[in-house]
């Protein structure tokens, strides 16, 4: 070992030695800078994707020249012969030259390293997933040095080793994204092959003993046919027995670690992993639950990836339950289990594949059917896995709920139509009742969104006698309507409510918040003829990350259109960053105009845009009632469908199942990304950014391979 020690050594320092090596880092450091920091810039997010993407397609290009010498040139020099004389067998020649080039790897991503670092400044970020990442990288390449490896081993030549190897290396990379043109029958097979199935994992945070099997056995297997291929030193009948030995058992490896496996999920929020609530709530269950999932086995692209997904998702949910789900996956093949599903309310997928001389029209099917008792729940196609945790148990939920809670929502006056989409979610989990204000509210929370019309005194009084019984009120108001086909606001009309907020203590003021965290929006102008979309940085859409915990989702929601809020004793549930200001005359909305752009005598400061009362005088006399409370937020725009956003809806149904005391969906549905708006906003400190982490690690390395270069002239 101490031969194989020393001839490491020899080959790292040959590495780090070589101008060629300081050529591909500098072209490896130079693209990823570039395609990091591009992503930021046009996203505004602190995110690692264009360095992640980047990456894969560079390896394809530079490793094969990294590793195209390790054997070819012992040959062509002559020097393959000196090192038999050496005290070294032909594994520790092989295991210390593929060491060497992955060594060099590691330390082509070293000065990468300032990417997470610099995000973790001027963001936030997950490190968890970090560490994921760059195990992936490392996996990744080390496995395509194994090809290179191998191809420089039976070439003899560095020409003819980088074709093979990047022709090798192309094979595993692309197969993965020509799934689309594949037939169904030969998909999950060529997903599996190529590197994008198990290299997303680690891109998304998941260690997965699937995807290290697949690493490490490919690795294995290369360098195995290095070891055996190397100076040809059996006969070439042994040779074919060993190989197809090896072939069969890492076959016959990852076939089983593809249904025994364990996965680590080193996500912030355990976003791929069943919650604690789900885990407690299945548990807990009454009586059996029966899951059938209709999933067809030759399924295309992505629904194939979808497929093993769901299976895996509902296994987990089986082995948590404590015997209290049971999961049949059924495969509608034969004609009676396709009506079955049919029957059941599974939606067949219709898609087109090539077949023997034309492209044939086939179904498939990916959905579920939930059974509770005598109750039964459907999921007719399972059309994306980002929240098939909470789709799922939200079902669970309903079934297993005897009575829904009821919830009040305000009709008439003119209200924001809430869209479809959180409505259903609100049908789904509460009773849902319409309160006219003509008789008495039912339920023990009234929603108020968005009204435009008056409130008579009866009314107000009917709000009031609501409150004085301990119940809550939520209040999401519009001081402006917004218009953003021509930027125009007009101001609302709520004459009697706004009145009655300001006796119960509180506040909406005139204007709207500007920020500089903020979106952007596209702009679309004519430019030669053409007319061309650009971001456009927007204050009065702000981005609001510092909010009430127990409303805990996404890292940051957007508040189009916000005015100030405030009062007397009141807790603060949402605000916006220090350096906002307030518009305080507001008629139109000029992107590009100077009202929105912050000068010398602007007063920054931080907004109240959304705050929580308990403990409520009445308006109408002298009683007070300690258990009612009133949520006030400056804007509706949040679930609005021109101006909102997903987190806009997920902050106001986790305000909605907060006040209703339903705090376990919050921890189920708001599993997002951690990804969060970086801090630098201007176009200079944009510039700034991505000269810095692009000649940065390009100038440490330079000036490490210069001192180095300056040792070795000296002695």
């Amino acid at each position: 070992m101490k031969g194989m020690k020393v001839l490491f050594k020899k080959e790292v320092q040959d590495y780090l030695n070589s101008p060629i090596s300081y050529i591909i880092l500098f072209v490896f450091l130079g693209l990823t800078g570039w395609f990091f920091t591009t992503q930021v810039i046009n996203s505004g997010m602190a995110t690692l994707d264009g360095f992640v993407t980047m990456v894969p397609f560079l390896f394809l290009f530079l490793l094969p020249a990294v590793t195209m010498k390790l054997i070819a040139e012992e040959e062509t020099r002559g020097t393959a012969e000196i090192l038999e004389t050496l005290p070294l067998k032909r594994f520790e020649i092989v295991l210390a030259k593929y060491l060497g080039a992955v060594t060099f790897i590691c330390i082509m991503l070293i000065p990468t390293l300032i990417y997470p670092i610099t995000l973790a400044i001027i963001g936030k970020i997950e490190w968890g997933v970090v560490f994921t990442i760059y195990l992936g990288i490392i996996l990744l390449g080390a496995s395509v040095v194994s090809f290179g490896i191998f191809t420089s081993a039976v070439t003899k030549n560095q020409i003819g080793s980088y074709i093979l190897a990047f022709l090798i290396v192309f094979f595993f990379a692309f197969i993965g994204k020509v799934l689309n043109f594949m037939p169904s029958w030969l998909v999950p097979i060529a997903d599996y092959i190529g590197f994008d199935s198990h290299f997303d994992g680690f891109a998304r945070g998941i260690i997965d003993t699937k995807d290290l099997i697949y690493f490490l056995s490919l690795t294995g297997i290369f360098l195995f046919f290095t070891y055996n291929t190397y100076r040809r030193y059996r006969t070439r009948a042994l040779r074919g027995f060993l190989a197809g030995s090896i072939v069969i058992g890492v076959i016959l490896l990852n076939l089983i670690s593809s249904y025994a496996f364990l996965r680590i999920d080193c996500t912030k929020n355990k976003r791929y992993s069943l919650s604690k609530t789900t885990v407690r709530f299945i548990r807990n269950l009454e009586k059996p639950l029966i899951i059938k999932a209709y999933i067809s086995r030759d399924l295309p692209f992505p629904y194939s990836k979808y497929s093993k997904y769901v299976i895996d998702f509902l296994t987990e949910y089986r082995s948590h339950s404590r015997g209290k789900v049971k999961v049949q996956f059924i495969d509608p093949v034969k004609e009676n289990r396709r009506n079955e599903a049919y029957r059941a309310g599974i939606q067949p997928l219709t898609f087109t594949e090539m077949g023997s001389a034309s492209y044939q029209a086939r179904e498939g099917y990916i959905g579920m059917v939930l059974i509770y008792g005598a109750k039964k729940e459907v999921i007719p196609v399972v059309g994306k896995i980002s929240d098939l945790e909470y789709q799922v148990t939200k079902l669970i939920r309903k079934m297993s709920l005897t009575q829904k809670p009821v919830l009040s929502i305000l009709s008439g006056h003119r209200s924001m139509e809430i869209p479809q989409d959180v409505m259903g979610y609100l049908r789904d989990n509460y009773d849902i009742k319409y309160a006219n204000l003509k008789t008495d509210i039912e339920g023990d929370l009234l929603l108020i969104v968005a009204p435009n019309d008056s409130f008579p005194g009866d009314e107000l009084k009917k709000i009031d006698d609501f409150l004085m019984k301990g119940k809550k009120l939520a209040l999401f108001i519009n001081r402006y309507t917004f218009s953003p086909q021509n930027f125009f606001l007009r101001p609302n009309r709520f004459k009697g409510l706004d009145s009655l907020i300001t006796k119960y203590g509180l506040n909406i003021d005139n204007g709207i918040v500007l920020d500089t965290r903020c979106e952007r929006i596209m702009l679309v102008q004519n430019s030669g003829g053409f007319r061309v979309a650009s971001p456009v940085l927007f204050p009065p859409f702000v981005i609001c990350t510092r909010y009430f915990e127990k409303l805990r989702g996404p890292e940051s929601v957007l508040f189009p259109i916000v005015s100030p809020v405030g009062g007397d004793s009141v807790q603060v549930m949402a605000q916006s960053s220090k350096k906002s200001w307030l518009l305080k005359k507001a008629w139109f909305l000029n992107p590009y105009g100077k009202d929105l752009i912050p000068d010398r005598e602007t007063e920054f400061k931080s907004f109240p845009l959304a705050v929580y009362k308990k403990g409520i005088r009445s308006a109408f006399s002298d009683s007070t009632n300690k258990d009612a409370a009133i949520f006030l937020c400056g804007t509706a725009n949040l679930i609005s469908k021109d101006v909102g956003g997903v987190t806009g809806k997920e902050f106001f149904l986790n305000t909605i199942d907060w006040l209703m005391e339903m705090e376990d969906l919050i921890s189920i549905r708001s599993k997002p990304p951690l990804i969060t708006p970086v801090k630098i906003k201007t176009k200079r400190a944009f510039v700034t950014f991505r000269l810095f982490e692009i000649i940065f690690p390009i100038l440490c390395v330079l000036g490490y391979g210069y001192i180095r270069w300056r040792r070795r002239r000296n002695g």
